[in-house]
């Protein structure tokens, strides 16, 4: 687990070494940069394998070629024995790469962003789910990848597309290939980039197998895979910790747990002054039950300031999930207490179809089967409405993709009325046809399997990912995800959609799960994660910033800046909109100093 960073061609030193140390923080344990004619190549490393007889990094193999890797290689002693070759990553990965070649990374298990250097190009790879990024940028004399945006911008400049505004409100972060400075691009999960002077080519290395196969023994099935991909992710070198929120997936991960490591630790954070916010009864139920020593968290209104000002400090591209902030204050006290690995519950909603919008979007596409909607179109167009299900409605009615990730904020059309750029009608369709194109070309057709599909490839990958890799790196702490294994997220997809889907929320899940989590939290009526962040905003006056900075920079439009934000005040409602315009407000502020 590290950073990883690279120039290939025309570079100052200087630079290198000062982009090189931006991403310090990734990897505190051991920091390599090699330094040569028109190649420099570094690596950040958090140890978690082979702590004390790692190889360390960049690795220059046989053939001239430095080997770069941040992540995790579950098989590796199983493939070192296969390639006869020493137990240790990154030469397995060396050696898988001369096996072979570019479709080497079909044959790992795990996380990763892998860099294969040459002297005139470089090869980069992303892992199947995104849980590690990887950011890259070109010039006519050079080339420069890294794990952070920052170290690329230390080197070639940053310029911020204001156009890509509407994609950040749409979906809460930038989608790949483009991110929110012009020319610095970003690695799509399960993708490889191939770059070299002349040309950038790319290809998806993972492809999606959509099934229809009805299964015999499915829960029994589920519940193994699950439980092996848990046991392999608990760390025998290090000391780690299961997150435990009291909901039913970060349960699972830490009950399964529970079962092979007597006393775990678990963690979990509430809120001070407001009971309705707070889980941690919850979490304390799970926790007796499982006899896990316990940390209970909380986090006041200073607390949330001060973790939100360290947050905008770090990020070097706006994501407007507001779980960052306590996710942030939590690593930040477990990296305290000695911790290196925590395991989280990322992935099962979009893999057992947890959201209410999937079955709400799954009644919503009959509507387009109306043979006589033409009337109902052309209605919809001349009333307009602020509401996302006027929007819903629209698309269907215009036989466009109606859905568009569970991520979405602002629709395009709200966007028209705020943003000073010109959004027009159906921009989300231009980030969202490439992933779209993809699932089609992967052979899938089912409704479901596209929300599925599409959610992974972006609200998860790009941001609740994105955002876990963020904070966790910057505290020094590798997080895992046992839902995002390989061969469990390979045989979901290869059911039925309607049998992930089910009756009731999680149905699959929960069936596979009876008997083993508490009884109360299989039960357990499924809520959206909340705390009480524009309460303290509003107590501290912060929001007045957005104000501020509006009159500086100029983002909104400013009468439907100022009537959301009354609306807002009003009615107590569209409190993640308002947040997401003080959190891109305040990046932005800090960016232009």
């Amino acid at each position: 687990m590290c950073s990883i960073f690279g120039v290939v061609g025309d570079y100052s030193p200087a630079k290198v070494k000062e982009a090189f140390d931006k991403m310090e923080h990734r990897g505190v344990d051991s920091s390599m940069l090699v330094m040569g004619s028109n190649l420099a190549v570094g690596s950040h490393r958090l140890a978690i394998t082979n702590i004390k007889d790692a190889i360390p990094q960049p690795y220059l193999d046989e053939f001239g070629r430095y080997i770069l890797f941040n992540g995790e290689i579950y098989n590796y002693k199983e493939l070192a024995l296969r390639l006869n070759c020493i137990a240790d990553e990154i030469v397995v990965i060396s050696e898988a790469y001369s096996r072979w070649g570019d479709s080497f990374t079909l044959h790992l298990d795990g996380f990763f962003a892998i860099a294969i250097v040459y002297q005139d190009g470089v090869k980069l790879w992303r892992d199947r789910f995104g849980k590690k990024p990887l950011y890259y940028t070109k010039t006519d004399n050079t080339i420069v990848f890294a794990s952070e945006i920052d170290a690329i911008e230390s080197i070639t400049g940053g310029y911020i597309d204001r156009k890509l505004f509407s994609q950040v409100f749409f979906f809460q972060t930038t989608i790949p290939p483009t991110t929110i400075y012009r020319g610095i691009n970003q690695l799509s999960c399960g993708e490889m980039v191939k770059i070299d002077f002349s040309t950038i080519d790319s290809k998806f290395w993972y492809r999606y197998s959509f099934g229809k196969h009805k299964h015999t023994n499915i829960k029994t099935t589920i519940f193994n895979l699950f439980s092996q991909s848990v046991i392999k992710r608990i760390p025998s070198d290090t000391k780690w910790a299961s997150l435990l929120s009291g909901g039913l997936d970060s349960s699972a991960v830490a009950t399964i747990a529970s079962r092979y490591i007597d006393k775990i630790d678990t963690f979990s954070v509430g809120y001070s002054g407001y009971e309705q916010y707070d889980e941690r009864k919850w979490a304390a139920l799970v926790a007796r039950d499982i006899g896990s020593n316990h940390h209970s968290l909380q986090m006041d209104r200073d607390d949330f300031l001060e973790s939100m000002e360290e947050w905008l400090e770090h990020i070097d591209e706006p994501l407007l999930d507001p779980a960052s902030i306590p996710l942030w204050y939590m690593m930040k006290q477990i990296s305290k207490s000695g911790y290196k690995v925590v395991l989280t519950g990322d992935g099962s909603d979009e893999l057992f179809m947890g959201y209410r919008l999937y079955k709400e979007f799954l009644d919503i596409e009959d509507a387009g089967k109306l043979r006589y909607k033409n009337w109902l179109k052309n209605y919809f167009r001349a009333n307009f409405s602020m509401n996302k299900e006027w929007e819903r409605y629209k698309r269907v009615f215009s036989d466009t993709l109606l859905f568009r990730s569970t991520a979405e904020l602002y629709t395009d059309l709200q966007l028209n009325r705020l943003l000073r750029l010109n959004v027009a009608d159906d921009t989300s369709m231009q980030s969202i046809m490439p992933i779209y194109n993809r699932f089609i070309s992967f052979g899938g057709s089912e409704y479901l399997d596209w929300y599925s599909f599409c959610d992974i490839h972006t609200q998860l990958s790009e941001l609740y990912l994105k955002k876990l890799d963020r904070v966790t790196m910057a505290h020094g702490i590798e997080a895992r995800s046992p839902f995002l294994d390989t061969k469990l997220v390979d045989y979901l997809f290869s059911l039925e959609s309607s049998v992930r889907l089910g009756s009731n929320t999680k149905e699959l899940l929960k069936d596979t799960l009876k008997g083993v989590v508490h009884n109360d939290i299989i039960h357990r009526k499924k809520k959206g994660f909340s705390y009480p962040f524009i309460e303290w905003l509003e107590e501290a006056g912060e929001l007045q910033k957005i104000l501020d900075i509006q009159q500086r920079v100029g983002i909104f439009k400013d009468e439907a800046l100022d009537s959301l934000l009354e609306r807002g005040k009003k009615r107590k409602r569209f409190k993640h909109h308002i947040f997401a315009l003080y959190i891109l407000s305040r990046w932005v502020e800090k960016r232009l100093k």
